[in-house]
């Protein structure tokens, strides 16, 4: 960017007169009154966070969001609202049954809907199990209820399923439908539905929260206009800027930590998943179980001579005590069984286990001949984090592997190859053929396919091992408990695209042109604190307009001229279509070296005997913002002048 550009920009963003620092407004008491989204619908909030009709405008909402917990209703003392009536805060007066509640709700007006917080401190000393209500009345009766999939619903979700849609029947056929947003998929969260009648839903949680702690519910209720004769497709479509993934948005570590029905999804990549409690059908217990059939489960002490693993790679043996679980051809109905370790590996194969035998309780030996399933003792402690990289095939098989090279593949944006040292985890879904989303401990994240083609893999338990890579279905890694333990936002430059992906790294093109209604402004990607889609319409096609807020202040609004950007970090360098781009955060300023230059003849006018000179000095550098701070501060570690060090001290306490 050139010096005389940078000269220009700055009365712009003078002009623009945002460059002063926004001050944090505090909370005020909030009074119900009709919240209008930006697609049109209507919401009227109690003080409790309930949700009533207040209007003639057409709406399935009758009473909504009504909390009960423990047969007691939710009442809130004065609830306290942002000035902008955005966020809602409510708390009960005084703890009940032990605990202590509160609602936060967020109003998105954009996607058309509202976000809850449901918050449950134990104040006592013992645990506490409770059962939660959410009671939802509609205003007519609901013609149908579809789940987010698609899938015609009556009192249950599938694990896959996270939400479900209220259809207005043919009396309110002019009301949008409503969805509601009540779990991650395949949160082990106990759930139950009950349904009356189509006119009112309960949603039920089983908490057990534990004392001095605290559990919460993420959930929410979104107005959509979709209607019995959409395609599951569209269905899908119209719910997916209410994912859980979308809801979560924003949230802090502490919420999500303790939000119990987001489970392993969200916080720590299905951990439980690859640690169970229960091994086909059977939870671990303080002594060993021998399951046959359907309905017989002895409990004992089981032991073998030792155990042997023939695979088509070879034989191998393992340790008794590295057994969590054993399947047999009792179970499988084939030769081949299943062996599960406790370090996350689960092998098929044939098994050898001579002198295999069942010690009952009461003292009775059962020698072993046919097995069917056999679930060792639980670990005595709880795993938190995997101890090797461990993939899964698509064929059900674990194998913890040591992690050397790299791992290939293709992203939507071209090829890709990640050292397997900077993966924490990649996780795909059911209904994907192959790859799925990658996470890196930089908190990248992108769908990605694994090229296709054998590769050896030197593996911790049965040595190197033939692999066709594109059949790895999930990966976790010892990165990924570290990962969420870290801000959910990178420190460092990163980008925001479609399909839930991020990038960490920078836009390189030279610059970003955004057609405003004033005519074409060019800009720096460096000189962007953030830019970000603000579009109405959700699709990916079409124009897309951008908000970009600039350091040293201002904004402006336009689309972009550009088709596509090149964005460059780690391992890739791609041309992304504008279409796929989202936001673009730059949380640390870069100053390009025009504008280092400008800044060094400013530091030098501080000093300047005209007094006009330093005063237009000082008010150029205070203009710069947070540009201009690291420079600030190198300056004043090195002044030796009075009057430079005063200017450069109230610069420098005007940014705080």
């Amino acid at each position: 960017m050139s010096r005389r550009f940078i000269t220009s920009l700055l009365p712009l963003l003078s002009l623009l007169a945002l460059s002063a620092q926004a001050q944090q407004t505090p909370n005020v008491p909030y009074s119900p009154s009709v919240l209008t989204d930006k697609k049109g619908h209507e919401w009227y909030i109690e003080q409790n966070g309930g949700l009533q009709r207040n209007s003639n405008s057409p709406t399935m909402i009758g009473t909504c969001m009504t909390l009960q917990f423990g047969n007691q209703q939710f009442y809130s003392q004065q609830p306290m609202t942002t000035p902008d009536g955005k966020e809602l805060f409510m708390s009960a007066q005084q703890p009940i049954n032990g605990l202590s509640i509160t609602r936060r709700v967020t109003f998105m007006d954009r996607d058309g809907g509202l976000r809850y917080v449901d918050e449950f401190l134990n104040t006592t000393s013992r645990d506490i199990t409770v059962t939660v209500e959410l009671r939802h009345s509609f205003n007519n009766t609901a013609k149908s209820m579809l789940s987010n999939l698609g899938r015609l619903m009556k009192d249950s979700l599938e694990p896959a399923e996270s939400g479900f849609i209220g259809l207005p029947g043919d009396s309110d056929s002019k009301a949008p439908a409503l969805l509601f947003t009540i779990r991650a998929p395949k949160s082990p969260l106990p759930l139950r539905l009950t349904v009356r009648n189509n006119y009112q839903i309960s949603i039920f949680y089983t908490l057990n929260v534990p004392a001095g702690k605290s559990q919460s519910l993420v959930h929410g209720i979104a107005q959509v206009d979709v209607g019995a004769k959409n395609t599951p497709e569209e269905i899908v479509k119209a719910c997916l800027p209410f994912s859980m993934n979308r809801l979560t948005k924003g949230l802090s570590k502490n919420t999500l930590k303790t939000a119990a029905n987001l489970g392993g999804k969200t916080g720590s990549f299905g951990l439980d998943n690859w640690f169970p409690a229960e091994f086909w059908g059977v939870a671990a217990g303080s002594s060993d179980q021998l399951a046959i059939g359907t309905d017989s489960l002895l409990k004992g002490k089981a032991a073998a001579t030792a155990v042997s693993v023939v695979r088509a790679s070879g034989q191998s043996s393992v340790a008794w005590d590295l057994l969590a679980a054993i399947a047999g051809p009792g179970h499988t109905g084939e030769p081949r069984g299943w062996l599960w370790l406790r370090d996350g590996q689960r092998w098929q194969c044939l098994l050898e286990t001579p002198g295999l035998h069942f010690t009952l309780i009461n003292g009775a030996d059962l020698p072993l001949t046919k097995l069917d399933r056999l679930i060792l003792t639980k670990s005595a402690e709880p795993i938190t984090s995997p101890p090797h990289t461990l993939i899964e095939l698509w064929n059900g098989e674990r194998l913890a592997i040591k992690p050397e090279g790299n791992l290939s593949g293709n992203s939507p944006w071209g090829r890709l190859s990640v050292p397997w040292t900077d993966i924490a985890a990649m996780q795909s879904q059911d209904d994907e053929a192959l790859g799925g989303m990658l996470f890196l401990q930089d908190g990248t994240r992108l769908r990605m396919m694994p090229q296709p083609g054998k590769a050896t893999v030197q593996t911790v338990s049965l040595g190197a091992q033939d692999l066709d890579l594109s059949q790895i279905r999930h990966i976790i890694t010892p990165l990924a408990s570290k990962l969420n333990e870290e801000e959910s936002e990178p420190a460092g430059s990163f980008v925001e695209l479609t399909g839930d992906q991020r990038l960490v790294g920078r836009i390189t093109t030279a610059s970003l042109t955004l057609l405003t209604a004033a005519g074409p402004i060019k800009l720096a990607p460096s000189n962007l604190q953030m830019l970000h889609d603000i579009s109405e319409d959700e699709s990916t096609t079409g124009s897309r307009v951008f908000q970009a807020e600039l350091w040293g202040g201002g904004h402006i609004t336009g689309s972009l001229e550009e088709s596509r950007v090149r964005l460059e970090g780690r391992g890739f360098a791609w041309d992304v279509p504008v279409r796929h781009l989202l936001r673009l955060s730059n949380p640390v300023p870069v100053a390009d070296n025009a504008l280092m230059r400008r800044m060094g003849q400013l530091l030098q006018d501080l000093g300047n005997a005209q007094w006009k000179v330093r005063e237009a000095a000082s008010s150029a550098l205070r203009e710069m913002g947070p540009l201009a701070r690291g420079s600030l501060q190198e300056a004043l570690k090195t002044s030796t002048d009075a009057e430079i060090t005063r200017r450069l001290e109230e610069l420098l306490q005007s940014e705080d």
